[in-house]
């Protein structure tokens, strides 16, 4: 499972926000590559167990190898960089395996998400978790709070997942879900009225996943590639 922020806007490309409810988009954009922001409601969110979340679990069977008993999920530390960076780096590969033009990362991107993701520890306005087995981080989550459009009312701030990530290894065992769990019981504890995520559609996972969660979609966003002056061709 995978999830993350919308990405920026590039010249490469313009971004169309479109309500999911309105149907397909127009036939010259390209088929829609992301979900924005599927709304869940904290106060729903079992606050105990394991963040079994109310409604079907993915279709994937369990991960036996992986024994939930052993898993904690505690707060990353500094020590915990160099996974949560390994862990990001192969979410980003997925998502450039998906749309390569768009999502093409930057030569120094392990080392730019490094330094953020160090500074996002100690900020009060986040928070960074890992689920541990046997001493070892095997997934992280980090959310945030958003602030919304000062138009909205009656409260402009929310909860926003920016990343979450299991080891393949670890995968289809509840980790994702303790995750989530811990994230959602962040947002509650801070009064967030609602927590949003984005997911690339492509990833045949995400979908189930924070949908079993309890996320509904919400909007999505479609890429329509403009050719720039760069890109003519030679006179």
């Amino acid at each position: 499972m995978e999830c993350g922020g919308l990405p920026p806007l590039s010249s490469a490309g313009v971004l169309f926000i479109l309500r999911a409810a309105e149907g397909l988009p127009p036939r010259d954009w390209q088929p829609l590559i992301y979900c924005r922001a599927g709304v869940f409601t904290p106060s729903i969110y079992p606050e105990q167990g394991r963040g079994e979340a109310e409604g079907p679990a993915p279709a994937e069977s369990a991960n036996e190898e992986v024994n939930m008993t052993e898993v904690i999920v505690r707060r990353a530390t500094s020590d915990d960089i160099d996974t949560i960076v390994a862990l990001w780096r192969k979410l980003m590969d997925l998502h450039q395996e998906v749309e390569p033009t768009y999502f093409t990362m930057s030569a120094g991107a392990d080392d730019s998400f490094r330094s953020y993701i160090a500074k996002c520890l100690d900020d009060p306005d986040r928070m960074v978790a890992v689920a541990v087995r046997g001493g070892e981080p095997i997934g992280y989550i980090h959310v945030a709070r958003s602030q919304r459009p000062p138009v909205m009312a009656p409260q402009p701030i929310q909860g926003a997942i920016q990343e979450c990530c299991v080891s393949e290894r670890a995968r289809r065992a509840g980790v994702g879900r303790m995750l989530v769990a811990e994230a959602i019981k962040w947002c509650r504890e801070r009064s967030l009225p609602h927590v949003v995520v984005g997911y690339t559609l492509a990833n045949p996972m995400s979908g189930p996943f924070w949908n079993a969660m309890g996320f509904r979609p919400l909007e999505v966003t479609a890429l329509l590639p403009v050719e720039t002056k760069g890109e003519h061709s030679q006179s």
